[in-house]
């Protein structure tokens, strides 16, 4: 995968030849190009679909600008303490934040988010999709999830916790399904796999 910017200055590099003040023909250029890109699979369909014109500005990071070209904005707010997690569940220097992540008008999710003591000040939005992109990755069966993450199934405080986990991450995977189609879901994942 290529970002669009790297994708423009291809573009500009073979576009050497075509009139410079020809402004119709560089954007038909530049589109043409961007959609052969995306049909080889350089660019997501997402990159492609919210694509700059060719006389707008190219973003310096395709993740931001997608999410807020899809609409997809963050609220937080900060909490003394999470209520979902043990005490003991993280660092006493982490901060804990209650996000509203909305699309639009229609869909929202409200989750809890933690961030250790090297993150100062709010959350970032880019940061919290790419941790629910992570989490909705998660076996959906119980028990495979337990061995992905350590949890002993047998002993019945770590099924306790483990199933407390397994459910919540089922609410934010039902809530990311709702927010998102699955080709949207998929193309996040591959502009965030690098992240």
């Amino acid at each position: 995968m290529i970002t669009i910017a790297q994708a423009f200055e291809q573009f500009k590099d073979l576009a050497q030849d075509l009139p410079q003040d020809d402004s119709v023909m560089l954007s038909e250029g530049w589109h043409n190009y961007t959609d052969g890109l995306c049909k080889d699979g350089e660019l997501t369909d997402l990159q492609y679909q919210h694509c700059p014109a060719y006389d707008d500005t190219m973003p310096d990071d395709d993740r931001e600008y997608i999410l807020n070209a899809m609409g997809v904005g963050m609220t937080s707010t900060g909490l003394a303490q999470r209520r979902d997690v043990p005490a003991d569940g993280f660092p006493a220097d982490a901060s804990h934040w209650q996000v509203k992540i909305t699309r639009g008008s229609v869909w929202s999710i409200i989750t809890n988010y933690s961030m250790g003591s090297a993150h100062r000040g709010k959350p970032d939005l880019c940061d919290v999709i790419y941790s629910l992109l992570m989490d909705i990755q998660m076996d959906e069966d119980f028990e495979g999830f337990c061995g992905d993450m350590g949890y002993d199934s047998d002993d019945p405080d770590e099924r306790r916790k483990a199933k407390k986990t397994h459910k919540a991450i089922a609410k934010i995977r039902t809530a990311m399904a709702g927010m998102f189609t699955p080709a949207e879901i998929d193309d996040l994942n591959t502009l965030f796999e690098d992240f």
